[in-house]
């Protein structure tokens, strides 16, 4: 799974059971939320990411900021990982971060621009049946 792969299927999720007429407009069409997780590399990845794209780097930049120094202070509290974070180099620690942090990127991004994902994923799915 990649890093981005959480995110999108987080968002996903949430429009399916959150999102008035998202879950709707697949029934019609006989596709299931099962059906679409086998989509998600190739079509809700680059979706999601389209979508991140288009938003304010600054805000983006500040968001993956605070999410990281909240995941980061839970974990640094627990014994003995502080120890293995202090022996980790930086790419470790980064890769070690990006999936948890772009998974609850997506879930602050779904709860502002809920009508964006759901417009741009439809559009990707069309885009990939087509």
């Amino acid at each position: 799974m990649g890093i981005y792969t959480s995110a999108a299927s987080e968002i996903l999720d949430r429009l399916w059971d959150n999102y008035e007429g998202f879950a709707a407009y697949f029934h019609v069409r006989d596709v299931s939320l099962r059906d679409l997780g086998h989509l998600l590399e190739e079509v809700f990845v680059p979706a999601y990411l389209h979508v991140k794209s288009n938003l304010d780097r600054g805000t983006l930049h500040s968001l993956n900021h605070e999410i990281t120094e909240n995941v980061l202070g839970g974990l640094l509290n627990k014994p003995g990982f502080r120890d293995l974070w202090n022996e980790w180099d930086d790419h470790t620690r980064q890769t070690f971060l990006q999936e948890p942090v772009e998974e609850l990127l997506g879930r602050i991004l779904f709860e502002e621009y809920a009508e964006q994902f759901a417009r741009v994923f439809i559009a990707a799915y069309e885009s990939h049946q087509a």
